[in-house]
């Protein structure tokens, strides 16, 4: 069987072709398969990206979105599998149109298709499949505070920012076997299950990551109520950045923040703060905010319990840029103002406020200092 330009499955923002697909049988059983097949992509993270590299008006060419995949099949007990992967040394970098981010480069990705779930009809079958990749999510540094730190300090560099993996487009669709026409058709972007390898990443000097301890967990997309759910709160963002703030569309970075322990008390809990490196796509002003949740708490409060006895209590956050011009460094620090601190609801001390300071290293991101004031 052969077949050229067999079929194309698109929806606004992803797209993917059948260019080719030959088959060979032998006594109904498939003896050599050779498929290739195109994938469009549009947008990643909510940003229009292109293939092409930036360049002048009068210098454009006309738009270039797709990648390009060979098939493989596999049997496994039976159930037929296909797996398309894109070229070994092949890169795809897509330059982002917004002002977070700088490109999303693919160095490896395939797609497969799943094991049929039992329900297929001798009329119709439900597809399921997905698209994973592997590469860096390169970041801008915005305004001279480079709050999301991933990147290079030239744009063109490539291989550079954070270096991800499962990250997915997921498909479905419904396919009428008697005519193979399709329908019910989804193609969901979904970075939430990514995995991230700091040995691979790359962060820039006097950026946030370079100067606090905090370490990439998973891409976040947000929701309207995600923010209050989950028990985050906002950290004012340092003096020299303007933003937007979020809109309805929303992505971040969770980190963890290991700022230290308080010791056996706090070892259920788990004594690491996550921030949230968050931004909405936008071609305009940066749209970003920086959250926090403390450690043991819940909703949406700015206080820290350690097995219902000692309290913590913060009245803001704040991430404060320091520019150090004497020794040519820039690093970041977080403060903790009007700090309260009560034992079984009693206040320590019972008058007067306390706030902290974590302080950045920018030669070695791993540890931190505390500075500590207490006012009457």
């Amino acid at each position: 069987i052969r077949r050229q330009r067999q079929m194309c499955i698109r929806d606004s923002t992803y797209a993917y072709r059948v260019l080719k697909l030959q088959i060979l049988f032998n006594n109904s059983v498939v003896t050599n398969f050779d498929s290739k097949l195109q994938f469009t992509a549009r947008k990643w993270f909510g940003d229009g990206v292109s293939l092409n590299k930036p360049v002048k008006e009068e210098e454009k060419l006309p738009p270039n979105y797709s990648m390009f995949f060979n098939g493989h099949y596999e049997n496994h007990d039976g159930h037929p599998t296909y797996t398309f992967l894109t070229d070994k040394g092949m890169e795809y970098l897509y330059y982002a149109e917004g002002e977070i981010i700088n490109y999303v480069e693919f160095v490896k990705a395939q797609f497969s298709t799943s094991s049929p779930d039992g329900t297929a009809t001798e009329e119709e079958e439900h597809i399921t499949g997905l698209f994973s990749f592997v590469g860096y999510l390169n970041f801008k540094n915005i305004d001279g505070v480079d709050l999301f730190s991933y990147g290079s300090d030239k744009a063109e560099d490539k291989r550079k920012g954070l270096y991800f993996s499962r990250m997915k487009v997921d498909v479905s669709f419904d396919l009428n076997k008697t005519d193979y026409t399709v329908s019910d058709l989804n193609l969901t972007f979904n970075p939430t299950q990514a995995a991230f390898d700091p040995s691979l990443s790359t962060t820039r000097k006097g950026s946030v990551a370079n100067c606090l301890p905090i370490e990439p967990q998973s891409f976040v997309m947000g929701t309207a109520d995600f923010i209050k759910k989950k028990g985050y709160v906002h950290v004012r963002p340092p003096l020299e950045l303007e933003s937007g703030g979020l809109s309805q569309e929303w992505y971040a970075i969770k980190t963890d923040f290991h700022w230290g322990g308080p010791g056996a008390l706090a070892d259920d809990v788990g004594f690491i703060p996550n921030v949230l490196l968050a931004w909405s796509p936008s071609d305009d002003t940066p749209q970003l905010e920086v959250l926090i949740r403390l450690p043991g708490s819940g909703g949406e409060q700015k206080t820290l319990s350690i097995q219902g006895i000692l309290k913590l209590k913060v009245k803001n956050f704040h991430l404060q840029k320091v520019d150090n011009t004497d020794q040519a460094k820039i690093t970041y620090n977080l403060l903790l103002n009007g700090i309260k601190l009560s034992v079984f609801g009693l206040g320590l001390p019972p008058v007067g406020s306390t706030g902290l300071a974590l302080l950045g290293n920018p030669d070695d991101s791993s540890t931190i200092g505390w500075y500590g004031l207490y006012k009457k």
